[in-house]
């Protein structure tokens, strides 16, 4: 195993034990939070198919040249090729609207580790940050009016 892979397992280990779960799956356990509940008028917003300019807006609202994904591309290429794949991109965002279970497919991230302190010796001193495909975050952005 050579330094890189090594590090890699080190870190990987640190965050798996980090966000480990410690109860068995399937209890409960109460908490300070509580969620509203749907108002029934509500209920035919959310089941409503997603609109193209829905989806354009989301795009459009990003910031065009943040970090990209796994993928490669930045909001602002799919911005500047909307006249080309726009149709596509709506297409395949309400298909996993109607059938999230496909989802995985844009579901990869990357995740980059920046250095908290000036030289980092834990992992601990590391913040972590995802950067995901640009498909994946039109697709969980708040589309709709809010109410």
């Amino acid at each position: 195993m050579d330094e890189e892979d090594f590090i890699e397992e080190l870190v990987n280990i640190a965050y798996q034990n980090l966000f480990a779960e410690d109860m068995p799956q399937g209890s409960w356990r109460d908490t300070p939070y509580s969620f509203h509940f749907i108002k029934p008028e509500n209920f035919t917003m959310l089941a409503a198919p997603l609109q193209h300019k829905e989806i354009k807006m989301a795009l459009f609202n990003m910031k065009p040249w943040k970090g990209p994904g796994p993928d490669g591309f930045p909001a602002g290429f799919l911005q500047n090729a909307w006249s080309i794949v726009g149709g596509d991109l709506c297409n395949l965002i309400q298909e996993w609207w109607d059938r999230p279970e496909e989802i995985m497919e844009a579901n990869a991230k990357n995740i980059f580790l920046i250095p908290k302190v000036e030289q980092p010796e834990f992992v601990s001193q590391f913040r972590p940050i995802s950067l995901c495909n640009v498909v994946y975050k039109v697709l969980t952005k708040n589309f709709g009016e809010p109410s």
